[in-house]
């Protein structure tokens, strides 16, 4: 199993001139609290993409990760679809893709390390309890299926929390549908939408359930405050 972690952006919207990734949130940054929790799966391979300061990017992991990959993302200011695709060639193992700029409690991980044996092809995770708002990537599911993910859905009954996972077997099928997505929304294409195309395709999702848990996403200044009251108890 590898981990690749999604870290090209640029934060703008939390305005500290650094790479989002780079961003301390109690003391770490969030790319050192992605690092820590994927320990808890012995991962074969762990590959950061980095994009917006690269050098500041580069620095840092060769002073904090000996085993981490690090791949630059030239087309950063694009949609994270092809922070991804930069590693195309590591499409070789059964996959685990993060954003980098979420923080989710060891005990998860605990939770969810038996349930990647049991995907057939890919999965996404998903939450059922969380009150979503206009940002939140939502999904619809029917009769035990995803039909629907995006965020410009209308009727939802679960929530996306920024991961996926996908079977060694399924890259191929993956790619196919990742260049369908990069040829439809061109620069706009976010790795979700790839998720639409799978499922369009007729290759539905395994979901690993992501409620009962505690986990923040940052993007704001607002969502970072509250992240640092919370974590800093």
């Amino acid at each position: 199993m590898q981990i690749i972690i999604l870290a090209a952006g640029l934060g703008s919207r939390l305005g500290k001139g650094l790479p989002k990734a780079l961003v301390p949130v109690c003391g770490k940054t969030m790319l050192q609290y992605q690092y820590e929790w994927t320990r808890n799966f012995n991962p074969e391979r762990t590959i950061v993409i980095g994009g917006y300061h690269f050098p500041e990017m580069k620095e840092f992991c060769s002073e904090h990760f000996s085993d981490v990959t690090l791949i630059e993302n030239t087309r950063y200011k694009e949609q994270n679809l092809y922070s991804l695709l930069t590693a195309e060639k590591f499409f070789d193992k059964d996959t685990l893709i993060m954003n980098v700029d979420h923080i989710y409690p060891e005990s998860f991980a605990k939770r969810v390390t038996c349930e990647f044996e049991k995907v057939k092809n890919y999965a996404i995770f998903a939450d059922t309890c969380r009150k979503l708002t206009d940002d939140d990537m939502k999904v619809f599911v029917s009769n035990g299926k995803v039909e629907k993910i995006s965020k410009k859905l209308t009727e939802w009954n679960a929530g996306y929390i920024g991961m996926s996972f996908i079977k060694k077997d399924f890259w191929q099928q993956y790619r196919i549908a990742a260049a369908k997505t990069a040829e439809t929304a061109k620069e706009k294409a976010v790795v979700e939408m790839v998720i639409q195309q799978l499922v369009d395709d007729g290759f539905y999702p395994s979901i690993i359930n992501s409620d009962d848990m505690t986990w923040y996403e940052i993007d704001t200044p607002e969502e970072l405050n509250y992240a640092e009251s919370k974590l800093g108890k």
